[in-house]
């Protein structure tokens, strides 16, 4: 049987718990072409100004040391190179976590954590089971990974 790849990972989370982050919150996405996109979120100086109150900052700033060590474990079973090296064990809230896995016959599924043991899993935007060489690769980026459907 061929595996499935995985080929993106998304993980969001809240600011850090420093003490001293003004962000709001941090972005972290890399595919496995080595393209990655690293975002600072956060909020607008000035209340009264119209249009959005956030910003996305484009950055490559390295990200507070527990924001570090929430997003470092799902690159590392990914298999992706990075640069993520915290400092700490301590964590963060996890805001978002989405995984993309390209099935052998060219199929992309995404995979998104709800919670904790819960995750949605969907193929052209609709829920599915995904095939067993997808759940497989989906346990090594999340170890309790299990389909809902």
């Amino acid at each position: 049987m061929s595996s499935a790849t995985v080929k993106s990972v998304l993980v969001k989370t809240a600011a850090s718990s420093s003490g001293n982050d003004e962000n709001l919150g941090y972005e972290l996405q890399m595919t496995k072409d080595d393209y990655d996109s690293s975002i600072i979120i956060q909020e607008t100086p000035d209340p009264n100004m119209t249009g959005s109150r956030y910003t996305l900052v484009s950055s490559g700033r390295v990200f507070p040391d527990d924001v570090q060590a929430t997003m470092k474990p799902y690159f590392d079973r990914a298999g992706f190179n990075h640069h993520l090296n915290p400092g700490t064990t301590k964590t963060v809230e996890e805001t978002e976590v989405r995984v993309m896995i390209e099935a052998p016959n060219g199929e992309d599924y995404h995979i998104q954590k709800l919670d904790t043991d819960r995750y949605y899993v969907s193929n052209d935007n609709k829920p599915v089971k995904p095939p067993q060489s997808v759940e497989q690769k989906a346990k090594t980026v999340f170890p309790d990974f299990q389909s809902m459907l």
